[in-house]
């Protein structure tokens, strides 16, 4: 592992918690989050967006980054071989020796333990089953991916603080809106219309041009447009 370079931290810490890009917090809060994320092997940005402090003390980390960590492993890689929204399934392998774990978790464990009630479980269940199985596999078979730190996913814990959503939108399967009902009697109705009335007007000797008035008249070559 590199030496922390305190000083350098110490700016980017600075400039974080000035730019206001990551919500509000301290130089020292982002300059905690830089060094962890030092210490596990994340990024920058995801030291300031993914790492946060669970309700009991622990660190955890937003599960979409927990994941890509594990899959960009270099001695570890995994399979999702199951995935709906009543049950994951995992197949874990330890790339130098061939040593693989497959392990189950379905949602009705996850209510067992408190989970299912969150607002996170009740939107993305088949996500979070996915962050929670993966992280305890990680936890029980290889823990040298966090550097033998007890890291725990964003979907471990019933409350949490910062947890941005888990699943990004899908797009293609947003809801349509119903088109406004119009009932046939409204479409019968007639609308409304008002002709304009014309003003009746009255032509007097000072509105009337007489015939041999000349006129002034502007050809097409001499107007002002």
């Amino acid at each position: 592992m590199n030496e922390i370079n305190f000083d350098a931290l110490e700016r980017k810490a600075q400039a974080f918690a000035a730019s206001g890009m990551f919500g509000k917090m301290s130089k020292d809060e982002a300059l905690s989050r830089l060094i962890l994320a030092h210490d596990l092997g994340l990024g920058d940005v995801s030291a300031m967006r993914d790492i946060y402090h669970a309700n009991d003390g622990n660190i955890a980390i937003r599960g979409p980054a927990y994941a890509a960590k594990v899959s960009s492993h270099p001695n570890y890689t995994f399979d999702m071989t199951e995935s709906t929204r009543e049950r994951c399934t995992i197949t874990l392998t330890r790339r130098s020796d061939g040593q693989s774990w497959t392990s189950t978790l379905t949602i009705e464990q996850a209510e067992q333990e408190g989970f299912s009630n969150t607002e996170a479980w009740t939107a993305n269940p088949d996500a979070m089953l996915y962050y929670r199985l993966l992280s305890k596999m990680v936890r029980w078979y290889a823990g040298d991916i966090w550097n033998n730190n007890t890291i725990y996913s964003s979907a471990d814990f019933t409350e949490t603080q910062n947890v941005a959503p888990e699943k990004p939108i899908d797009i293609d399967n947003l809801p349509i809106p119903e088109p406004e009902q119009v009932s046939l009697e409204e479409l019968d109705e007639p609308e409304e219309t008002t002709e304009p009335v014309e003003e009746e007007t009255t032509e007097t000797e000072e509105n009337t041009v007489p015939e041999t008035a000349e006129t002034n008249t502007v050809s097409a070559k001499d107007a002002p447009f």
